[in-house]
């Protein structure tokens, strides 16, 4: 009966003392049944590792678990594969037959230009021709890119990687000149299925990128692979948006492809390597794989560039609108998530304090109201942008928030995931020191909370007032970690694979790495749909308490 609403119970009505007894005795109940088990057998576990000591994870910091390393886990071909750090600081790939929780691994001698620093992460990707592509290690640094010579999806896993430069691989360097200072590789599949590389570079020789960079896109077309001394000579590069010319960067959210083709871009712009110079929320789409970009509903193309304003000689055609208006000084962060629904209507996932008003943009430090930062939606309901509020958490200070220019206390929360199902109900995958189960004051393994958390809505784009609910994937502690998907594996069959690796723990030196999988269809075919209003007991302790008819106020604007 755990999940059935409390009203169908022979219970007697209009009793909240008994209510309040159910309540404490379904927690205490909860609290001893063994973890996982209460979603319903649809979380399972497959290890990476093998004998060799040297597929352990590297964990000292969170350089293999962000939520931006796109993709670091990819489904293609029948296989599976992983990329990430192993103690020794060099890149491990592993890859396994679906199905099989039975790996193989290239042990590489690639390693990170900093391994202590998170933004030197590993991204994968299998081309048309079963090529796998790496880039990896960068935080302004040159670029570090690998092209298998031999295809990876064949019975034998041995890949023979090539390292690319300006002289075997100059459509790949085009854009990058002398300034050459990398940050922030990832993939993405164009649906002819080609390979789309983004990377950003810094705008000037000085250095600089966050703050000062322009980001751009390649294209490679494994059609146009020839023999010589150039044979992976296919890309074609497109600068996204310009921040140079403005001294601001573009933080893109992952990027997504709607139904009709088209390639979807979200994202912040910073004008600081301070992350409280965060402002707003833009968004442009591409049919052409990243080559050409147009404002929402116009049919009149950006005249180049995207940029921040118009000014320095810049024309008004490439300055882009704002979908949502936050300020300098608004908590928002960079570099989350986007996703898209069966009618081609796009879903952000993200964090700001939606209770504060910053009142000096010389000191962002200073402000009125509620600091308590908030997993917050922005998404498009076919007419209108709206906004909605996931979470109440409840720990944040205007002190360890807003004083926070160096980004010590941004990693309370980890940045969200956001996933649209074949059904539209609407995933947001997250990890927070403050999820409504436990705060926690430290990455400490024995500390509770800190949990790896879903908030989902079955009603997000038909209710004016969308509900949200959370169920708790796993009950570990998992210290600095972010969830990072394969993709691949959620757009073919929804079923959600999370690199998983709680990492940062005070005296922690390796990590276990593992694949989370979490069967969604499975989960939600479970358990039956209550009726509106009814209180729902769902695993308490692993599964947090949900209420149906709590709800969270949705706000709209015009496009």
């Amino acid at each position: 009966m755990l999940n059935q609403p409390v009203s169908s119970c022979n219970f007697p009505s209009k009793s909240p003392a008994v209510l309040i007894s159910i309540l404490t005795w379904v927690a205490a109940l909860m609290a001893v049944l063994p973890a996982r088990a209460q979603l319903n057998g649809t979380v399972s576990f497959i290890p990476v590792t093998s004998a060799d000591p040297n597929t352990n994870g590297y964990a000292l910091d969170s350089v293999n678990s962000t939520a931006f390393a796109v993709d670091n886990l990819v489904t293609i071909g029948g296989y599976q594969f992983i990329a990430y750090y192993n103690t020794s600081q060099d890149i491990v790939i592993g890859r396994r037959p679906t199905g099989s929780t039975t790996w193989s691994f290239d042990e590489t001698s690639y390693t990170a230009n900093d391994i202590t620093d998170a933004h030197d992460i590993v991204a994968i990707a299998v081309d048309g021709n079963g090529q796998m592509h790496m880039s990896w290690g960068m935080h302004n640094n040159s670029l570090n890119y690998v092209i298998s010579s031999n295809s990876v999806l064949g019975s034998s896993f041995a890949p023979a990687f090539v390292t690319q430069t300006a002289a075997n691989n100059p459509t790949l360097f085009s854009q990058l000149g002398s300034i050459n200072q990398v940050t922030y590789p990832a993939f993405y599949y164009a649906p002819n299925g080609n390979a789309l590389f983004t990377y950003r570079d810094a705008a000037s020789s000085s250095g600089g990128g966050s703050g000062n960079g322009n980001t751009f896109v390649a294209q490679y077309n494994p059609s146009g692979v020839t023999s010589g001394s150039t044979p992976y000579n296919a890309f074609s590069t497109t600068e996204i948006w310009d921040g140079g010319d403005t001294s601001v960067n573009a933080y893109p959210n992952s990027m997504t492809v709607d139904p009709g083709g088209n390639l979807l871009a979200s994202w912040t712009w910073r004008y600081t390597p301070d992350w409280r110079t965060n402002e707003n929320i833009y968004y442009a789409q591409s049919p052409n794989n990243g080559t050409t970009w147009y404002p929402q509903g116009s049919s009149t193309a950006f005249t180049g560039p995207i940029v921040s304003s118009n000014f320095n000689g810049l024309v008004a055609g490439q300055v882009a609108q704002p979908i949502k208006t936050l300020p300098q000084g608004s908590g928002l962060i960079n570099q989350t998530s986007m996703a898209v629904n069966s009618a081609g209507d796009p879903v952000i996932a993200t964090w700001w304090s939606p209770g504060w008003t910053p009142t000096n943009p010389n000191n962002l430090a200073q402000g009125t109201g509620n600091p308590n930062r908030q997993y917050m939606v922005e998404y498009y309901n076919g007419t209108t942008w709206k906004t909605t509020q996931l979470s109440n958490r409840s720990s944040d200070t205007r002190s360890n928030t807003f004083n926070d220019s160096s980004g010590t206390d941004v990693n309370d929360m980890g940045r969200p995931v956001v996933l649209v199902d074949k059904q539209n109900r609407v995933l947001v995958i997250t990890r927070d020191e403050d999820n409504g189960v436990n705060v926690v004051s430290g990455y400490s393994q024995s500390n509770p909370g800190n949990n790896l958390v879903v908030y989902y809505s079955t009603n997000l784009f038909t209710s004016a007032n969308p509900t949200w609910t959370t169920i708790t994937l796993d009950s570990a502690n998992m210290g600095g970690y972010e969830p990072s998907v394969d993709t691949t594996l959620w757009q073919s069959q929804n079923i959600l694979d999370l690199f998983y690796e709680p990492d940062t723990f005070s005296g922690q030196t390796t990590g276990n790495v593992q694949v989370l999988q979490w069967n969604e269809q499975a989960y939600f075919a479970s358990i039956p749909e209550p009726a509106t209003g009814a209180l729902v007991i769902a695993g308490l302790g692993l599964m947090s308490l949900r209420v149906r008819g709590r709800q969270h106020q949705a706000s709209g604007s015009k496009a």
